[in-house]
């Protein structure tokens, strides 16, 4: 990925705050890592002790810039598919990035699930949204995916989540869609969601 420039920010229509850009960049240091799935009726692993945050609308955020200097705080998310091949795109960065490609496969999560990895004090999010890497999504599946991604971030008190267009570059699916989309799986939910494009 280029280095972090300086962003261009357009709020999105549940926006109530401006998006703060970070110039911090993600550790690709290796780690051993925890992590969980949530496909069918799997509860979400790991998980945290606590009430759930209080109900209340999201903040959605569309900032230009390079995804992966967003605060080293936020967890991160993406689509994959079940097969785990992460050979394009955005998709290969992650895998340099974060690697965990055999708990990954180990997890065994299903189109319409997502697996999930733990590295340094984050989720790093994996929505399974079709099953094999030359297949494209459908609405549907990534309607799915977000909803397990939503009952793991309530489980574990995940108020920042930040991620590309997802299902837009490669995937071909229509933005002008899939954000509504988004913004209709979390609504309700107190969380700060960051979308980056370049």
């Amino acid at each position: 990925m280029a280095s972090s420039r300086k962003s261009r920010v357009q709020s999105g229509p549940l926006s109530a705050t401006p998006a703060k850009r970070s110039t911090r960049r993600s550790s690709s240091q290796s780690s051993t890592s925890e992590h969980s799935s949530l496909s069918g009726g799997e509860p979400p692993l790991p998980t945290s002790t606590g009430d759930s945050p209080p109900t209340t609308d999201p903040t959605l955020t569309m900032v230009q810039g390079d995804l992966f200097s967003c605060p080293n705080s936020s967890s991160l998310a993406h689509c994959i598919s079940a097969d785990i091949s992460m050979g394009k795109g955005v998709a290969k960065v992650f895998k340099t990035q974060f690697g965990g490609v055999a708990e990954l496969k180990a997890q065994g999560v299903q189109t319409g699930g997502v697996a999930v990895l733990k590295k340094h004090g984050r989720f790093i999010y994996y929505l399974v949204t079709k099953q094999r890497h030359f297949h494209k999504p459908t609405y549907e599946t990534l309607n799915f995916s977000l909803q397990a991604m939503k009952k793991h971030c309530l489980a574990n008190k995940v108020s920042e989540l930040c991620m590309p267009m997802i299902g837009c570059g490669l995937d071909l699916l229509d933005w002008g869609k899939v954000k509504p989309l988004i913004v209709q799986v979390f609504a309700g939910i107190r969380i700060n969601i960051t979308i980056y494009y370049l």
